[in-house]
């Protein structure tokens, strides 16, 4: 046997240890925060999920949309604009989704 076998390894530093050893300048990490905030508003709407669900989440979507124009919750489709029949379809008020969608 070897004498670099059998020496003892280092151990791996956990993530809490790697994490407090860098050392960065406060003006760093305030230009990476805003990059971190940069990103997150450009993501925004971002819809990550497959092709293929998004396709049947938009049917679910069409087909919601359908039904109140059925129950009459909202008149027609070409009345309104999207942002306003999202806001019908769903409202910040629990209440009111349940009951219109009770009808």
């Amino acid at each position: 046997m070897s004498a670099a076998a059998s020496a003892p390894t280092r151990r791996r530093l956990t993530l809490w240890e790697e994490i407090n050893r860098v050392s960065v300048d406060e003006e760093v990490i305030f230009q990476l925060m805003e990059e971190i905030d940069s990103v997150d508003m450009q993501a925004v709407g971002m819809r990550w999920v497959s092709e293929k669900t998004q396709e049947a989440q938009d049917r679910v979507f069409k087909n919601y949309l359908k039904f109140l124009e059925l129950i009459k919750v909202i008149k027609s489709e070409n009345d309104l604009s999207d942002s306003q029949k999202e806001s019908i379809a769903f409202p910040n008020d629990f209440n009111r989704l349940y009951s219109q969608t009770r009808k």
